[in-house]
């Protein structure tokens, strides 16, 4: 299973903070380029958010790395392009941005700018992390879970109710949908049935909760 890498940014001071931090990180490195110009030209055309633009030369080709402001405190990589605009395998994209991230993170001394990079191929205990949900989706799996018998859609609606209650963070629905394709056999109809019951679960339990 492979998906793209994801790169985070963080600092609780800010993301004029890391900003800074990657200008002088551009200016340690004779690889990794700061594009000011393209920086400043794509985060004119944003509303109330941030971009930073890195270049490296990669194959004889220039390639840019695209972060943009995902809240105050973090900048998240958008994307990886070749110039013009044109996508990469997923393969390249990877090694790439793992490239980067290594060299950041080399490089990074300072205890208040934090750097974190996503498995490329993840496990179940990385796609459901909170313990108490990752058991209730075992005990789902483990029994007839495309049986459509009551007995497990209750499961999967226990599953459901548990990332509401306990899960700190969202589940990766594309990432669980690979792990099923590629580890349980699941088509592409069942794994959109089991993500359309999850979503609208949880999108259920969600305005109930804030009517509280």
């Amino acid at each position: 299973m492979k998906l793209y890498i994801e790169i985070d940014l963080k600092s609780s001071l800010g993301i004029e903070y890391i900003a800074s931090k990657l200008v002088d990180f551009s200016i340690f490195s004779n690889i990794w380029m700061y594009d000011l110009k393209r920086t400043e030209k794509l985060s004119h055309g944003l509303i109330d958010q941030s971009a930073i633009v890195f270049a490296k030369n990669h194959e004889d080709t220039l390639v840019t790395l695209i972060f943009f402001e995902s809240t105050s405190k973090c900048f998240k990589l958008g994307n990886i392009l070749l110039s013009g605009g044109i996508g990469l395998p997923i393969e390249t994209y990877n090694a790439i941005a793992l490239e980067f991230f290594n060299d950041l993170k080399s490089w990074n001394k300072d205890s208040k700018f934090r750097i974190f990079a996503s498995n490329s191929n993840p496990d179940l205990s990385e796609i459901i992390s909170a313990k108490i949900p990752r058991k209730a989706f075992e005990l789902f799996l483990n029994n007839h879970p495309l049986s459509h018998h009551p007995s497990d859609i209750a499961r999967l609606d226990s599953f459901i109710c548990s990332v509401a209650r306990y899960a700190k963070k969202s589940i990766d629905v594309n990432a669980l949908g690979l792990y099923l394709a590629e580890q349980k056999g699941w088509t592409e109809n069942q794994i959109k049935w089991l993500i359309d019951r999850m979503e609208i679960g949880l999108a259920i339990i969600s305005a109930y909760q804030n009517r509280l």
